[in-house]
């Protein structure tokens, strides 16, 4: 019983090494746990109990889409991340809009970089991006791409990944 936990532990792990392109050459669309869709490996699905569902099922369920959320707030999530949260879909355009790094001054008179859906919650309002000094990715406020413990990404400032208990990736993630 040892070798077979052990045995099926190092099949995923060795697994989980394969390259995102092999996957998606040799992989099929797997159901697993809380219905989630995944493409995975034959046998590392059959290994985790799932089942083998129609391909295009995955390309549809993990599409990143443009959610809002109760607070009218928008975000790029998975299609299957946004209805699992209870989350509504609306046009792309409204994320395009709303996560648009612009030159905002706050309500408190603070001048700078950030999205517009930040800027209007801090009671601000857009102003000439030359007005706006370079910020630099160690600024509190610099927009950066957060990787949320969750597993999704956003736009957020440093200050805000770090207090949704993020990290910073690379920009390409949040696109």
């Amino acid at each position: 019983m040892r070798k077979s936990i052990i045995l099926t532990l190092f099949l995923m792990c060795l697994l989980s090494r394969t390259q995102a392109g092999d996957i998606q050459k040799s992989g099929i669309c797997c159901e697993v746990f809380n219905e989630r869709l995944e493409i995975k490996s034959r046998a590392f699905c059959l290994t985790v109990g799932g089942k083998e569902i129609p391909f295009e099922q995955c390309l549809i369920a993990n599409k990143k889409i443009c959610c809002k959320d109760q607070n009218n707030d928008v975000h790029y999530e998975v299609r299957q991340q946004c209805e699992r949260l209870g989350l509504e879909a609306v046009s792309m355009k409204s994320c395009e809009r709303n996560l648009k790094i612009i030159c905002c001054e706050t309500a408190d008179r603070e001048v700078k970089k950030i999205n517009f859906q930040n800027c209007r919650r801090a009671g601000g309002i857009e102003i000439d991006s030359k007005i706006c000094k370079f910020k630099k990715e160690k600024d509190d406020d610099f927009e950066i791409c957060c990787a949320y413990p969750e597993g999704t990404y956003g736009i957020e400032t440093n200050e805000g990944c770090k207090l949704l208990k993020g990290i910073m990736v690379n920009k390409s993630k949040c696109k």
